[in-house]
């Protein structure tokens, strides 16, 4: 498990996050999470070196919601704006699509679990969907996505809002076939599991009756011409007792 160090020009203290997560500023109006905040704003387009931390490191760094806007925090070293404070609690109480939590995964966790379960777990990993264990909003800062990006993190999920639930339908309709991956899609009032992984479908059956239908006539007259060549070989069969069937299982 790697740990990303980070400090405050407000305090000599230092805490130790496990994970940052980029998100941009369309996220508040797609799953909420901007209404945690306790202090300060969201992202917007243009922030680069800014960052949102939770209320146990502010805390732990004697940053007030007042002080939002006027000290910086530094990730390995590099300064970033705190523009605001989100409660723990709030963001943990913020789900996405499949009923979880938006912090990264803690795979050290997951790994732990897969030992101790054995095949269970590594089989339940290959089905596709599976529940995951997240990190605590305590654990995580919070930076632009674009910022993310460019210190290495990877696309990890990645949610779209729709105006109506016929417009999710058809895009879903539109999408699937194209798609490898499973995804979580809210038609209304219930929300779904999506996934093409694992469909089969046949074309051309057309173009193969004709030959099969060939073959099986081919194989059907090859074996009347063997019964027809032991006619008399029946006949005999028969003559000296041996049933209908017996002879059948002869042939």
């Amino acid at each position: 498990q790697s740990f990303i160090q980070v400090s405050s020009d407000a305090s000599d203290a230092s805490y130790d996050a496990r994970a940052v997560t980029g998100l941009s500023p369309a996220e508040s109006e797609v799953t909420g999470l901007d209404k945690a905040l306790v202090a300060g704003r969201w992202f917007t387009s243009g922030d680069v070196h800014t960052a949102i931390i939770p209320t146990r490191m502010a805390e732990q760094f004697h940053i007030g919601n007042g002080d939002v806007g006027k000290v910086k925090v530094f990730l390995g070293g590099v300064p970033h704006d705190l523009i605001g404070i989100i409660s723990s609690s709030r963001a943990k109480r913020t789900l996405d699509l499949d009923q979880e939590p938006l912090t990264p995964v803690d795979w050290i966790q997951m790994q732990r679990m897969a030992r101790q379960g054995g095949g269970q777990a590594q089989q339940a990993q290959g089905t596709g969907f599976q529940e995951y264990l997240h990190l605590s909003p305590d654990q995580v800062v919070f930076i632009p996505f674009s910022t993310a990006l460019n210190l290495g993190a990877e696309v990890e999920s990645v949610a779209v809002n729709f105006v109506s639930p016929e417009e999710v339908r058809k895009t879903l309709w539109a999408l699937m076939p194209r798609l490898g991956f499973n995804l979580y899609a809210g038609t209304g009032e219930e929300i779904r599991k999506w996934s093409a992984i694992g469909r089969t479908s046949i074309i051309g059956m057309e173009w193969v009756l004709v030959p099969i239908l060939i073959a099986a006539l081919i194989v059907l007259n090859t074996m009347l011409g063997a019964v027809y060549e032991r006619v008399r070989e029946i006949h005999i069969f028969s003559s000296v007792g041996l049933a209908p069937s017996h002879i059948a299982m002869l042939f």
